[in-house]
């Protein structure tokens, strides 16, 4: 099987990330995960692991954690998701995109058990998502790595990245988000994502509402979890350059991260909050390097396109009040142009009102996709909160206007992973 075969392959299954309506109970099931990853032997098993859920920041404590301990020597894995334009994005290993060779390999490999599973199960179908995972674990492990860092798909308790039994367990902020699926009240979706924490595994939780943390607390002690709370237990400074972490066994001073904005001073503390957990904390200087260097595509990343656009990957309304404060701090006095498109089941009416009053004109695009909300419900709930909006029939027509740009503008591309990716394609640039 060549790489162009196995991506054939593996789109031809059904992708519940794409899919907008399933029953949840019925499509994640870890029983079939685990006869896929006993074929292979389990690889999940040759590798220590970092297991991350949430709504918020999961993505971006996954690639500090990431880059923190490959910066201090240990060999790593990566497996993040969704994509913004290359799948192989997902599966990392020691930093470098799984190779097309190794990814087509694995792919083979799993092929004839995904057949026999199917014939013999002809109602539990394998999902992308369940072969995406076992692929990345498997090549973990004939890679060699010591920890991998690894990121819930959706949810927790039926994700399938939960067959590992990881040395630490993170929950990032817990928001409104997938409610048709993981539950209407914030309790329902922090029980689900509090799914991943196993019996006597430390447990770093951060940033959360008091119904949230109830819940996570409950679970955690329910399995003799030991957890760390971000904010009580581990502190950072929410201003001033350098700034410092004080975790529970030292503190780390001198952090200056190129990521804007308090919730990634969050997500770092947190990431160091886990390393700390299972003894992996890194010198001073390299988390001074790890903090310098760091860019994570998608989120508030500024392209040196004339004028500058910013991309974000904003999908919440929590996340949408970080990114409204993003605008303010990198775009100040400039003429803001928001090109706008998310999925049929976010908070549009939300995040709009937020982003409203950093935006001086609105573009809303279609996205592409069985999940895309209709360009007339989007443009209806902007229209409510914004003077200025207008529609383009795609995200290319959108972004002919940047041509026609003065000095004094900038250009914002916001609100799903799909819209992200394809402007990152449009200007000329790629996740390495």
């Amino acid at each position: 099987m060549t790489f162009s075969e196995a991506t054939h392959y593996l789109n031809a299954l059904i992708d519940y990330e794409k899919s907008p309506d399933f029953s949840y109970a019925t499509a994640f099931k870890l029983d079939r995960v685990h006869a896929l990853m006993a074929h292979l032997g389990d690889p999940f098993r040759s590798f220590g692991s970092v297991h991350i859920a949430g709504t918020k920041g999961k993505g971006s404590v996954a690639v500090f954690c990431e880059a923190l301990l490959r910066a201090s020597g240990v060999r790593t894995g990566l497996f993040t998701s969704p994509h913004l334009v290359d799948f192989r994005e997902r599966i990392r290993l020691n930093g470098a995109k799984i190779s097309e060779s190794l990814f087509a390999d694995i792919t083979t490999e799993i092929q004839s058990h995904v057949a026999n599973w199917q014939v013999d199960h002809p109602d539990d179908r394998l999902s992308f998502f369940d072969l995406l995972t076992a692929i990345g674990f498997e090549a973990f492990r004939r890679s060699e790595v010591e920890i991998a860092v690894v990121e819930v798909g959706m949810g927790g308790r039926l994700d399938a990245t939960n067959v590992l039994v990881p040395k630490v367990s993170v929950i990032t902020p817990v928001a409104l988000e997938h409610t048709r699926f993981l539950g209407p009240t914030l309790e329902a979706i922090a029980a689900e994502k509090a799914g991943i924490i196993k019996e006597r595994i430390p447990v770093v939780v951060a940033g959360q509402k008091p119904e949230a943390e109830a819940v996570i607390g409950r679970v955690a002690a329910g399995k003799d979890a030991p957890c760390t709370w971000v904010g009580r237990d581990v502190t950072f400074d929410e201003t001033g350059e350098p700034w410092a972490v004080r975790l529970k066994t030292r503190s780390v001073d001198g952090v200056a991260l190129k990521m804007q904005g308090v919730h990634q001073r969050q997500n770092f503390a947190t990431a160091l909050a886990a390393l700390d957990e299972i003894g992996c904390v890194p010198t001073e200087a390299v988390v001074q390097k790890v903090a310098a260097e760091t860019i994570i595509p998608g989120r508030m990343q500024v392209l040196p396109t004339r004028p500058p656009c910013m991309l974000d990957v904003a999908h919440t309304p929590e996340s949408a009040a970080c990114l409204a404060e993003g605008i303010r701090q990198t775009f100040a006095g400039k003429q803001v142009t928001l090109v706008f498109s998310c999925a049929s089941d976010k908070q549009v009416e939300g995040i709009a009102q937020i982003l409203a009053p950093v935006a001086q004109n609105v573009v809303i695009v279609p996205m592409s996709g069985p999940r895309a909300m209709s360009i007339d419900r989007m443009y209806d709930a902007w229209s409510r909160v914004h003077m200025r909006v207008e529609r383009a029939d795609t995200i290319s027509a959108a972004l002919d206007r940047l041509k026609d740009s003065g000095p004094d503008d900038a250009w914002v591309v916001c609100g799903s992973f799909v819209l992200v990716g394809a402007a990152m394609q449009l200007l000329g640039y790629s996740p390495p």
